[in-house]
């Protein structure tokens, strides 16, 4: 999959594997401020928030890297602006209308 990437470094590019589940592979183009950011960022240990039912307090902390799996990488990058300013430009997806 191929995701567009902006920041005040330049615009630039990440390509992953969306069929492999772990460990993710993956690619970044662009300026080399922006690559370093993108890989530091996606290579680095961090708490995961994941919701164990509908109720806000019953959730579990997954210590990981981003890209220990996909589930982990997606949920990194879709939190990439807050964490270090580089927005990522997701697809838009087609819905169907009636």
């Amino acid at each position: 999959m191929d995701i567009p990437l902006r920041s005040i470094h330049g615009d630039g590019q990440i390509t992953y594997n969306d069929a492999v589940y772990s460990p993710v592979d993956f690619e970044v183009k662009g300026s080399e401020k922006l690559i370093t950011a993108v890989t530091a960022y996606l290579n680095k240990e961090r708490e995961f928030w994941i919701p164990e039912s509908q109720d806000i307090d019953d959730y579990r902390v997954d210590l990981k890297k981003p890209i220990d799996g996909l589930d982990y990488f997606e949920m990194a990058l879709s939190e990439m602006f807050a964490e270090i300013d580089i927005e990522v430009l997701w697809p838009e997806v087609e819905t169907e209308t009636e």
